[in-house]
C-alpha cells in the first residue's frame, strides 16, 4: 500500500523533481560505467604500465602517480554512490542516506579532479615527447570521468532532495 502511494507522489512531483530523479539515475549508470573503465584502466596499468601509459612508479610527476594509485577508491565511490543515488531514487535500500552526503563529495573531487586535469594538460602541452592532441584527448577523457557522471548525480540530487530520500 505505501508503495503504491509513494508511486502516485511521484507521478504528480514537480517536472525539477521528475528531472531530478531521472538525472540522478543517469550519473548512477554513468558512475557504474567509468567504474568498470577505471578498473580496467587501473589493471592494466599494474600489468603493464607502459600500455596505456600509466605512472604509477614516476617520482617525477607525483600527480600522475596520485591519480592512478586513488583510482581504485574512486571506483569503490562510484559504485557505493551509485547504490545510493539509485536507493535515493527508489527510497529504498540500504544505501540511501549516502546518497547525500556523496552528492556534496562530488562536488569537492570535481572541484580537485578538474585541478589536476588542467594541471595534466599543462604538462602534456609542454610536454615535447607528448602530441599536443594525445594531450587534449586524455583532458577530454578525464572531463568524461569524473566531471560528467559526479555533474550529473550532483544536479540531480539537487533537483530531487527536497522531494524524495533523506
Amino acid at each position: 500500500m505505501e508503495n503504491e502511494t509513494l508511486a502516485i507522489q511521484y507521478r504528480n512531483a514537480p517536472l525539477k523533481v521528475r528531472v531530478g530523479r531521472v538525472m540522478m539515475i543517469i550519473g548512477c549508470v554513468v558512475m557504474f560505467l567509468a567504474a568498470v573503465a577505471n578498473l580496467v584502466n587501473f589493471i592494466v596499468g599494474l600489468i603493464d604500465p607502459s600500455l596505456l601509459g600509466a605512472q604509477a612508479w614516476n617520482i617525477g610527476d607525483p600527480s600522475a602517480s596520485f591519480a592512478f594509485w586513488v583510482s581504485p577508491f574512486l571506483v569503490i565511490f562510484f559504485v557505493v554512490s551509485g547504490i545510493g543515488g539509485i536507493s535515493f531514487v527508489t527510497d529504498k535500500g540500504p544505501f540511501k542516506r549516502y546518497a547525500s552526503l556523496a552528492a556534496v563529495v562530488f562536488l569537492v573531487v570535481i572541484l580537485i579532479d578538474t585541478f589536476i586535469a588542467i594541471r595534466h594538460l599543462g604538462h602534456g602541452i609542454g610536454d615535447p615527447d607528448v602530441s599536443k592532441a594525445s594531450a587534449w584527448i586524455n583532458f577530454a577523457l578525464g572531463m568524461l570521468d569524473v566531471q560528467l557522471s559526479g555533474g550529473i548525480y550532483f544536479i540531480g540530487w539537487f533537483l530531487a532532495k527536497d522531494y524524495v530520500g533523506d
